[in-house]
């Protein structure tokens, strides 16, 4: 779910992923 990661933005850090 990469859409909710970047729509959330504090999601993406955990994530490693940012924008």
């Amino acid at each position: 779910m990469l859409s909710a990661g970047a729509d959330r933005g504090t999601r993406t850090e955990d994530h490693g992923e940012t924008m």
